[in-house]
């Protein structure tokens, strides 16, 4: 898939901008504040409807302004589709695909895109919440079916912990805690069987694109279960993930597990008005040569296992839709060493589409097939 084109009104410092891609390499150059991070911003909000810089949408809304409005020409093969969002500062996001309402963040959506940013270090040396929602946003596109029992379990835990805030105050708010912890456990077991299975399918690009940037290290991957794991027993273990899709727990194993891990921390949880146990607390563990990526890998092999990361998951995406995402690489060729660089360069050269932004001019193997030049919302050829 390619974009052909991509209107901005009133995104962040863009009054009014209009840009035409071809299916090639397009370079954005400009200073710090021009705008260009935010290009790649729109056509990820396209594609996930979120940012990748994990702000909310008013943050994406021009000061004083009601609203943005994202408008983009995706191409797949031989069809065109036309996909509008109007994102307001305040209220909820409206889409449109061919001019008909689309669920905001749906999937599959028209537009695919893998992002590449400096932040992506906070994938390796971040918090547990990072690598979840890289799994989650990732595991929306290769399972879809998954997206409705992502979201039923954010609504059941929301429900149950406002029970927990409440207080138990009678027989009736005691059944209710007993229906959604049921129903909790079991949503519970289906998400983090497709992350668990989502890990494994994950692991091969992984490896091959950490080989391929640094042939020390082999990689190995963990997840990290809140509760006992049935595969190691006891309370927060790691279950080491096989590169054999299918081979990991089971989604009625993994429920049982947690319903229980509830019931003993009954009073607990009681006490401090929260759900102490479930996916929305688990974590993935990398290890490079056998040790903690996070703790112990230096700034050059977390770099490398971030980019690595973004790699395996663009390469698991083509496999599964058919069709390659458009890089979007946000002045990455600034943060990676030669080495780095090189294998990146190679990704770029063999994509259908990249859009990558510079404050100076990135690797000469890239050879855009067009350069445009941003000035705080305005742009022209550069030269």
């Amino acid at each position: 898939m390619w974009v052909s084109s991509l209107n901005l009104r009133d995104v962040r410092c863009h009054a009014t901008l209009d840009l035409e891609f071809g299916a090639g390499c397009t370079l954005l150059v400009g200073g710090n504040g021009a705008g260009k991070t935010t290009v790649l911003e729109a056509l990820h909000w396209l594609g996930t409807g979120r940012s990748f810089r994990r702000v909310p949408d008013e943050a994406l809304v021009r000061t004083g302004r009601p609203a943005a409005t994202v408008r983009a020409r995706v191409h797949s093969g031989s069809r065109a589709r036309v996909v509008h969002a109007e994102i307001p500062a305040q209220g909820s996001a409206r889409v449109l695909l061919d001019g008909t309402a689309h669920r905001r963040g749906s999937s599959p959506s028209p537009v695919q895109a893998t992002v590449f940013s400096p932040d992506d270090l906070e994938l390796v040396k971040g918090g547990p919440q990072v690598r979840r929602e890289y799994l989650d946003e990732l595991l929306m596109v290769v399972t879809p079916r998954l997206r409705v029992v992502r979201d039923d379990l954010g609504r059941t835990l929301r429900q149950r912990n406002a029970l927990l805030r409440r207080g138990l105050r009678s027989r009736a708010d005691v059944g209710t805690l007993e229906v959604l912890t049921e129903r909790f456990a079991g949503l519970s077991g289906e998400l983090v069987a497709g992350r668990w299975e989502l890990v494994a399918r994950l692991l091969p690009g992984l490896r091959a694109a950490v080989e391929a940037l640094d042939p020390v290290n082999r990689v190995e991957v963990a997840y990290r279960c809140s509760w006992e794991d049935p595969r190691t027993g006891g309370d927060a273990r790691c279950g080491k993930v096989d590169a054999v899709p299918g081979a990991g727990p089971r989604p009625a194993e993994l429920a049982e597990t947690l319903w229980t891990a509830l019931a003993a921390r009954a009073d607990l949880e009681a006490e401090r008005g929260l759900t102490t146990l479930g996916p929305h607390r688990d974590d993935v563990l990398v290890e490079l040569g056998g040790r903690d990526a996070r703790t112990q890998g230096s700034q050059g092999e977390q770099r490398t296992l971030a980019l690595a990361l973004r790699l395996a998951a663009h390469g698991l995406v083509t496999e599964v839709l058919g069709v390659e995402p458009v890089l979007l690489l946000d002045d990455m060729f600034s943060e990676l060493d030669e080495r780095r660089s090189a294998a990146l360069v190679e990704r770029v050269r063999g994509a259908g589409q990249a859009v990558i932004t510079a404050t100076h001019d990135p690797p000469r193997a890239i050879r855009p097939v067009a350069t445009i030049e941003l000035r705080a919302g305005s742009l022209s050829p550069a030269a």
